[in-house]
């Protein structure tokens, strides 16, 4: 929870403040949202409670931070959802995994 205190301070009091996000629900629940591969959208919610299809977007899923989130696993999904969003000649320049053979 410290790392989504920090996310969530630097999300703030960044340069970029205009573009504020809000990390904590009404619940009290952290969630931060995400873009994937459209035939990636449906397998998420079925990967455990944690995993959520957004309401808004056709290829925005969510998850939810607690003491169990697997930190490299968020790094690469923010990383995927990056370059889903990012313009072609910036998304070839991130440093990506090499996909899992079959």
């Amino acid at each position: 929870m410290r790392r989504a205190r920090r996310l969530d301070r630097r999300l703030l009091e960044g340069p970029r403040r205009h573009h504020r996000a809000r990390l904590r629900g009404e619940d009290g629940l952290v969630r931060i949202t995400f873009r994937a591969e459209p035939d990636e959208v449906e397998a998420f919610p079925h990967l455990g409670p944690q995993y959520f299809k957004a309401s808004w977007g056709t290829n925005v899923v969510g998850l939810i931070l607690d003491q169990h989130t697997d930190w490299d696993e968020l790094a690469e999904l923010l990383t995927d959802s990056y370059c889903i969003q990012a313009p072609q000649d910036l998304a070839a320049q991130v440093d990506r995994p090499a996909p899992q053979a079959g």
